[in-house]
């Protein structure tokens, strides 16, 4: 999902991370720094949502359902790849941090808390605390230059004397957290969804 979201908002300006350490980048525009700050950011949300919240275990193997998460992204991704190499400009989608924010962050989100509303009151605490490591790092990457926006957005949002999107402020800081966790129940971590035990 990095892969497909990271590549295209950088093709897109939604977020660019302008100066990389490595010599080279993907496409020429999404550095080697996104994907692992993305991957990381994931691996601590999903860890300390299992060593905080998750009583239920079930061993140590993945749900037969992530398959499906692979299928999806790569649906996603390769695309991307063909695309970039024939006609660049049909990457070119305008709001493209808002679309991609309703269809893969709020609408997951809202149909699996639908689906399993037993799961609304962890997410919230998780949304809570994420928020509060998100804004700060936010705020210290803009001050370092770490990022920069340049895409079309529908706003902005201004704390202190930093100036962001108005889909970094929502999607980003406050729902993609809980979103990522509802993948991971979904995708991952299946068997529990219909568990008795909480």
């Amino acid at each position: 999902m990095v892969f497909f979201m990271d590549t295209m908002a950088a093709i897109n300006g939604s977020w660019i991370i302008p100066v990389t350490v490595f010599p080279f980048k993907f496409f020429r525009v999404s550095t080697i720094e996104v994907y692992i700050f993305g991957f990381t950011w994931a691996l601590y949300a999903v860890l300390f949502y299992e060593h905080f919240f998750d009583k239920v275990h079930h061993g140590g193997k993945i749900s037969r359902q992530f398959k499906y998460a692979l299928y999806i992204f790569l649906t996603l991704s390769l695309p991307i790849i063909l695309i970039y190499f024939s006609d660049r400009r049909l990457l070119n989608v305008p709001y493209f941090y808002f679309i991609t924010g309703i269809l893969f962050i709020l609408l997951p989100l809202a149909l699996f808390l639908f689906r399993y509303p037993k799961y609304l009151p962890r997410f919230a605490i998780l949304a809570i605390y994420f928020f509060l490591v998100l804004i700060v790092y936010e705020i210290t990457a803009l001050k370092t230059g770490e990022w920069i926006y340049v895409g079309r957005y529908l706003g902005y949002v201004q704390l202190f004397n930093y100036k962001f999107p108005f889909e970094e402020f929502f999607f980003w800081t406050i729902l993609c957290t809980p979103a990522l966790l509802s993948y991971y129940e979904f995708f991952a971590d299946h068997k529990k969804l219909n568990s008795k035990r909480f």
